[in-house]
């Protein structure tokens, strides 16, 4: 999932020849070889669709950073299951329709990194000695939504090494879904995992001011957190890339980062302090890592990011408290400022309405709004259970039923599904998830012992109940005592 690039939650919220190959199943459509040149930063990429021919070949158009990535694609050569040469024309920057039925297909992608520093956690590039690789923008978009295997063979260059894949027989790597799967390539790439006993690995380029051990001690520490609150482990090959931007003078403090699969994608510029680069590796990694679970470990369709995006970052919060690594009032201090941004909107949009646009305007409220919901959805469970439910047994529930291999289902009925069997959320849901009202949370907050006080915002009241104690005990308030005890 994609994150805007500073260097904390409360400023992100402003913002050739014939090949052989294995066997296939059913829901396989492709079977490739790609060959990386890093002379000429490009990728050749040859192979034949398994799923039926086609009538046209058709590449993703964009990425974030990356608006035009059709215009990458030269020297398509198409040909039919014979061998026979098929002629075809460029109707658009990202397709190429075929005289006659395609069966094999072999082109050149351009994959210097372009201008824009955003891309560089979510579109294909090859630079120097490093490289990563996206496989939905250098392969043929899949002709349907089960057809997303892929089996390929990657040609690296001498002394280099791949990292986000297992190979099978005879050197190929089969991809689940490829609009799921990202590769880094590099020559000098230090990987981390502790003979295989860490939970996940981590791939470095770069110099860093913290040594590789702690960032992947950090990466392991975050991951079991998560892992024992959803109960189990996401799928195999989990690992944590941490990488250099390829483009030249980003300032410090810019990154970007995205979980894609079972791959964690950290683009980053130093910091200028040791402390404060590891204070936001440890930000980056709970709101990335979080997201192997939700959305990418459930079978669940659509726009639905209000619910996974804002719930991963509040969960950050909880857990760097939990964690001693944010102190309370620092997670009072940034659903303030979320609260502020939500307000500050002339237009406000559904929480759905603004997921299915997020990529046309609507980012900030989408992560601003979603983490207040996820906030409110966690008062009102510990409020009404006296501590014993929390918003955790909604996404452990999500998790739970949708979890391949459960059939897809679209993300936000199941979403609402769950939320409508807590009756106490309903007058939330209704104003603020699929209505566009004015968050009052003053209830809520009263309940917790919270008040909110203009303009330093959020703040615990110097006077609580019993209740209200029991309350922000579970929200993390005194975690920093039991911590001090241990």
């Amino acid at each position: 999932m994609s994150k805007p690039r500073k260097s904390n939650i409360a400023v992100l919220l402003t913002c050739a020849g014939f090949l052989l190959f294995p066997r296939f199943t059913l829901a396989q459509y492709i079977e490739a070889a790609i060959k990386l040149d890093p002379e000429k930063r490009s990728a050749s990429v040859e192979g034949k669709f398994i799923s039926g021919e086609r009538r046209s070949l058709s590449f993703l158009l964009s990425a974030i950073g990356a608006p035009d990535l059709g215009q990458r694609i030269s020297n398509v050569r198409l040909s039919d299951r014979t061998g026979s040469t098929v002629g075809s024309r460029r109707t658009s920057s990202a397709e190429f329709a075929a005289d006659s039925a395609i069966a094999k297909f072999r082109y050149d992608v351009d994959i210097k990194p372009v201008s824009d520093a955003r891309s560089a956690a979510h579109a294909s590039w090859l630079d120097g000695e490093l490289g990563l690789l996206m496989l939905d923008d250098l392969l043929p978009i899949p002709g349907s939504p089960n057809e997303q295997r892929a089996a390929l063979k990657i040609e690296l260059p001498t002394g280099w090494h791949l990292y986000g894949g297992s190979p099978s027989g005879r050197g190929f790597y089969e991809f689940e879904n490829v609009g799921r799967a990202a590769i880094f390539v590099g020559k000098s790439v230090r990987f981390h995992r502790n003979n295989g006993k860490e939970p996940i690995g981590l791939a470095v380029a770069g110099t860093w001011s913290f040594p590789d051990a702690e960032a992947a001690g950090m990466a392991a520490e975050i991951y079991r957190e998560y892992r024992s609150l959803f109960g189990v482990d996401t799928t195999k090959d989990r690992l944590v890339v941490l990488l250099p931007f390829p483009q030249a003078n980003v300032p410090k403090g810019t990154w970007e980062a995205e979980t894609r699969g079972s791959t964690v994608i950290i683009a980053s510029a130093e910091m200028p302090f040791k402390s404060q680069s590891l204070q936001r590796l440890h930000e980056q990694l709970r709101h990335e890592v979080f997201h192997l679970w939700l959305p990418n470990g459930v079978n669940l369709t659509g726009r639905y990011d209000w619910f996974y995006e804002g719930l991963a970052l509040y969960q950050s919060l909880k857990t760097g408290v939990a964690l001693n690594r944010i102190r309370f009032d620092d997670m009072l201090d940034t659903l303030s400022r979320a609260h502020n941004i939500d307000s500050a909107q002339a237009r406000k949009l559904s929480l759905i309405d603004a997921s299915a646009t997020r990529w046309a305007g609507q980012e900030t409220q989408v992560y601003a709004r979603g983490m207040i919901i996820a906030f409110l959805c966690d008062l009102i469970l510990l409020r009404d259970s006296t501590g014993k439910r929390s918003a955790e047994d909604l996404f452990r529930k999500l998790f739970a039923d949708h979890r391949p291999p459960a059939v897809p289902v679209e993300g936000n009925q199941a979403i609402l599904r769950i939320l409508d069997s807590y009756p106490a959320l309903g007058p939330v849901v209704r104003a603020y998830v699929r209505g566009n009202e004015r968050f009052d949370w003053t209830a809520e907050l009263a309940a917790a012992g919270i008040v909110n006080e203009a303009p330093s915002g959020l703040q615990v009241a110097s006077k609580l109940t019993g209740k209200q104690k029991t309350l922000l005990d579970k929200l993390g308030y005194n975690n920093w005592r039991k911590l001090t005890q241990k």
